[in-house]
């Protein structure tokens, strides 16, 4: 299960998510942010919830689609997931808000990046879909996320600063 807290648009969000760990397929997402709630449950192809607002009648989610979907709430774990191998390229549905969008995952290479700590060897992964784009670059050894760039269809871009954390002494 993931749980995430955060803001964004202006309002406060709690995103939860059950997921099976081996294959990320979702069981069910719970969101509540500002005014509003989208409850969603996965049954393989078939995606049922609704999205209820303060001011509105509820909204039913009915959803089918080709093969079994994610959520769009991992993405960047499904991506940490694929095949570490230059030109792998794969199409997957997720959901989201209320319905399913095509993302391309496609593994360019392995790069040398500079990263908050130092220069390290990562692989460069492109996500694409519909709102923009992501670039990842993934740890070899250990697929932790060493950066994260969102590409927004205006161009604009922002990154997730990542640090490690080193725990040494028992501290």
């Amino acid at each position: 299960m993931q749980v995430m807290r955060g803001e964004g648009a202006g309002h406060e969000y709690t995103d939860s998510l059950l997921f099976y760990r081996a294959t990320l397929r979702p069981v069910w997402e719970h969101l509540h942010r500002g005014g509003q709630t989208t409850v969603l449950s996965f049954d393989r192809t078939h995606v049922t919830g609704r999205v209820t607002r303060i001011d509105s009648a509820s909204r039913p989610i009915d959803l089918t689609t080709a093969t079994p979907s994610f959520s769009g709430t991992i993405d960047d774990v499904v991506v940490q997931s694929v095949p570490l191998a230059s030109g792998y390229h794969v199409v997957l549905p997720f959901v989201g808000g209320g319905v399913v969008e095509l993302d391309t995952i496609h593994v360019r290479r392995r790069e040398r990046i500079s990263v908050p700590n130092g220069v390290r060897n990562a692989w460069a992964i492109d996500l694409s879909y519909p709102s923009g784009s992501e670039t990842l670059w993934i740890d070899p050894a250990t697929r932790a996320i060493v950066r994260h760039i969102y590409t927004l269809k205006d161009h604009s871009q922002l990154e997730v600063v990542t640090r490690d954390l080193t725990i040494s002494n028992g501290r």
